[in-house]
């Protein structure tokens, strides 16, 4: 093959980057906490709010903050929380909508995967050094015979290489596992008991729509459900690097009144009769 093809088979290969989505509150009533628009609601006496927090992979973090000021416990859990990308499901709180990815099934699903790696990992490294061994014992009997292959300890080589490169393939995945534990157990929001006086705050995550215009988080506790919509914003990302349709349009200055109005708002144009 030639390097134009070979150049070409790779450009065929490369991957595109993934889009970036994000959700903007569709409520008037935002407040900003660290760049976060986000929307506060209360309903007696149990305030929530929420904000959009990252898009994790195949996911969407959402911030959800509450706090109990009734004089009984609250019980938080995010299995009754839900999700729809029908806007008409905001305001009818019975509607059937979709349950929310559920951290306690994602912590036991990575328990299961790492149990498996690691079983794979220590199999695939006795079944490697026993290859080793039996390459071994055999240049020995070949070479005691007076044949061979004219190349001793290649296999042995070959073997050692080999575990090394599954040793390392497994750790990377077990890093991974490790990450995504870190982040579901610490991160996520868990199931708790909100006493009085007190509050919690955690990520609910949940998948990525691609054909959404609007996202409905709804935030259920004891009695009490909290809708929440939100606008979806895609933005493609250029092979390049640079993102595509994210330019802000420019905000027409107006014509000053006089001098005192510009001494006052430099944010506007002076006419040329009051220079």
């Amino acid at each position: 093959m030639t390097v134009a093809a070979m150049l070409a088979l790779l450009g065929s290969a490369c991957a595109t980057p993934a889009s970036l989505i994000s959700l903007q509150p569709t409520s008037p009533q935002v407040i900003w906490v660290e760049g976060h628009p986000a929307v506060l609601e209360e309903q007696d006496g149990v305030k929530v709010a929420v904000a959009f927090d990252r898009q994790e992979g195949a996911n969407l973090g959402i911030r959800v903050e509450l706090e109990n000021d009734t004089d009984a416990a609250v019980e938080v859990d995010p299995r009754l929380f839900t999700y729809s990308s029908r806007a008409s499901e905001c305001v009818n709180t019975f509607a059937t909508t979709t349950p929310i990815i559920d951290p306690e099934t994602v912590l036991t699903n990575l328990a299961v995967q790492e149990s498996r790696e690691q079983a794979a990992a220590k199999n695939e490294q006795v079944f490697l050094e026993t290859l080793a061994i039996l390459s071994v014992a055999g240049d020995v009997a070949a070479s005691a015979r007076g044949g061979g292959t004219g190349h001793p300890g290649e296999g042995a080589a070959l073997a050692a290489s080999a575990a090394d490169s599954s040793a390392a393939a497994h750790e990377n995945t077990l890093s991974s596992i490790t990450a995504q534990r870190q982040m579901w157990s610490s991160t996520a929001l868990r199931r708790n008991t909100l006493f009085p006086a007190r509050g919690l705050a955690g990520d609910v995550y949940l998948p990525v729509d691609a054909d959404a215009r609007i996202v409905c988080l709804q935030v259920r506790t004891t009695g009490r459900v909290f809708s929440f919509p939100f606008k979806q914003t895609i933005t493609p990302v250029a092979a390049d690097g640079d993102m595509e349709s994210t330019a802000v349009p420019a905000v027409p200055r107006r014509t000053c009144g006089d001098r005192k109005d510009f001494d006052r708002n430099r944010n506007c144009i002076l006419p040329p009769n009051a220079r």
